[in-house]
């Protein structure tokens, strides 16, 4: 039965979310949505949800005004939550929240509303690294609760390219 309750309760995550326009995301649980650090090869240890989706912020949300709204949030999803977000390995659970986004709540981490990338399709990618839009770039989150505004000087080895945006781990 507990694990019914919890699909019955992930469904009204969906549904409350949907009902102010903000697209489910996977991982957002009734009883605190999961925040791990995992390293990565091209930007050191950063952010990602319970199933290995790097987690972003925009460099033009804060707290008291999340820029990334409407046709936003179909590129960039909101991580939400409907309980105290969790902190999990390598993580400062001290430094996670939430912040109000409609009839839902988003998590946060260092202040920095948390989002996944609809151009990451598998766990350890970062495709979203780098770009400018929505009034502001977007930066995967390292552990500090910084974006990480550069990759690691060994990965960039033997690039011809020069680009910051996109990037795996």
């Amino acid at each position: 039965m507990p694990r019914l309750s919890s699909c019955i309760a992930a469904a009204g995550v969906a549904a409350a979310a949907l009902a102010v326009g903000v697209p489910a995301v996977a991982g957002a649980r009734p009883d605190g949505t999961a925040v791990k650090a995992m390293p990565s090869k091209s930007y050191g240890t950063i952010l990602e949800t319970s199933t290995g989706r790097a987690l972003y912020l925009l460099t033009a949300d804060s707290t008291k005004k999340l820029a990334c709204q409407h046709s936003c949030i179909s590129v960039w999803h909101p991580l939400l939550t409907r309980g105290k977000p969790v902190g999990r390995k390598g993580l400062d659970s001290k430094l996670l929240g939430t912040v109000k986004r409609g009839g839902a709540r988003q998590v946060t981490y260092h202040g920095h509303p948390l989002y996944t990338y609809v151009g990451d399709t598998a766990a350890g990618q970062a495709n979203g690294e780098g770009i400018a839009s929505f009034g502001g770039t977007w930066y995967v989150v390292g552990t500090k609760g910084a974006a990480v505004t550069a990759a690691l000087k060994s990965s960039t080895a033997g690039s011809t390219s020069g680009s910051t945006s996109g990037g795996g781990w």
